[in-house]
């Protein structure tokens, strides 16, 4: 809840970065009067991770 109030809070002139892949986030776009962006892990976002690999303790690398 806390999270929505931040989003429905936005100006108009604001910005809402959003996580495509969680649906409560998700839906937060319709909340909203800001510019949103989404990002994840399809192509619908507006902003993905494509070919992900995890490279143990050095950390994740993707495109």
């Amino acid at each position: 809840e806390a999270k929505a109030e931040l989003v429905q809070a936005l100006p108009a002139g604001g910005v809402a970065i959003l996580n495509e892949d969680e649906p409560l986030v998700a839906a937060m776009r319709d909340m909203t009067q800001a510019r949103v962006f989404t990002y994840g892990l399809t192509r619908d976002c507006d902003l993905w991770a494509d070919e992900i690999v995890g490279e143990g303790m050095d950390g994740i690398r993707f495109r």
